[in-house]
């Protein structure tokens, strides 16, 4: 694929600043010889935990504070079947969602690489926090989680649905709105899908809704919304099947690093 980015794979050229943020990082990835190189200069946001991670990294690219997110140091087999696919989706779902100001999430920049994508950057924002472990933090207003639910409901009414809802990519904006973040595992409803397509649309859909709803319930107990008692009360199934896969693989994990420490 080569290291400069040399070349888009974007075509949304007329609704967002892309050749520009082309040019120049392209001068900057000349300049320190590669885009390794380059990012290896820039402050790494977000530190990876597994292979299938993507680096985060912050960066000034034409005077503007930008988000790169990229799986450039991921291996090959990886960046062209997964990382690929993931910068992708999420760089055409927050397009679509800030297209019809859907949802807070991300300005997409530019895509100079199948599997790097620029990001608008949030500043001053941090993650929701389990209130479980974390006492000291402040819980928001109510008003927050209303327009955050409003969020997830403009998104399936047209279509799309975020597909991963929980905490670490629910942000608390500096002005005190939500802001939703990685959008990598969304779908976007095809303009004329068949059974199999909307029944996926819906299941996932539901599985928005119930981690939506077990979120804003650990916060408030007593919040009144039907919407919310019902997609608690019915977990779906591709939810259930998504959440032993991840404890399943947790668990292999866990066993992996048992096996180094005993090893040691």
């Amino acid at each position: 694929m080569g290291n400069q980015w040399d070349r888009t794979v974007d075509s949304s050229k007329e609704k967002y600043p892309n050749k520009g943020f082309i040019e120049e990082a392209n001068r900057l990835c000349k300049e320190h010889g590669s885009l390794l190189a380059y990012l290896k200069t820039l402050e790494p946001i977000a530190q990876t935990r597994t292979c299938v991670n993507s680096d985060e990294y912050s960066a000034n690219i034409r005077g503007v504070q930008v988000f790169i997110k990229t799986f450039a140091r991921r291996l090959w087999p990886i960046r062209f079947f997964y990382g690929g696919h993931c910068i992708e989706n999420e760089y055409m779902a927050n397009a679509k969602i800030c297209e019809k100001n859907l949802a807070k999430v991300a300005m997409p920049y530019a895509r100079p690489r199948r599997d790097t994508a620029i990001f608008q950057y949030i500043p001053n924002s941090g993650h929701l926090e389990n209130p479980r472990h974390h006492e000291d933090f402040a819980i928001p207003p109510r008003a927050f989680f209303q327009e955050l639910i409003d969020y997830i409901l403009n998104l399936h009414k047209n279509g799309i649905c975020h597909g991963d809802i929980r905490r670490a990519n629910i942000l608390v904006g500096e002005d005190g709105h939500p802001w939703l973040v990685d959008t990598a595992s969304a779908y976007i409803l095809p303009d004329k899908p068949n059974i199999i397509q909307r029944q996926f649309f819906r299941s996932l859909a539901r599985s928005d809704m119930f981690s939506l709803a077990k979120i804003v319930f650990s916060y408030y107990p007593d919040w009144q919304d039907d919407t919310l008692k019902n997609a608690y009360e019915n977990q779906s199934f591709l939810l259930k099947a998504a959440r032993y896969a991840h404890y399943c693989f947790n668990a292999l994990l866990r066993r992996k690093k048992r096996k180094k420490k005993l090893k040691i």
